[in-house]
């Protein structure tokens, strides 16, 4: 019984690393430059980024498609700021 208690732990443990692990495809080493861009997604949604690599990490491990991007930071009325935590 003790190790059919330990194999459904083990098998939970595993799942969940799977589940929570980055897809490696997404995985990018950005810089700290601030060159902002903002998304747009839809709803109007807007979210400003720290640089282009910032934006592209974020939007491929969420997979969000935004409608749009531009140079610059988002119009403050629509939008949020992405901090790296938000990753």
């Amino acid at each position: 019984m003790k190790l059919l208690v330990v194999g459904a732990i083990l098998l939970l443990a595993l799942s969940y690393g799977q589940l929570t692990e980055a897809d490696p495809e997404c995985r990018k080493e950005c810089t700290t430059e601030y060159k902002p861009v903002c998304c747009v997604y839809e709803h109007g949604h807007n979210k400003t980024f720290k640089n282009e690599c910032h934006a592209d990490y974020f939007n491929c491990r969420k997979n969000r498609h935004p409608t749009s991007v531009y140079p610059g930071e988002c119009d403050s009325s629509s939008s949020e700021s992405m901090s790296d935590e938000s990753y």
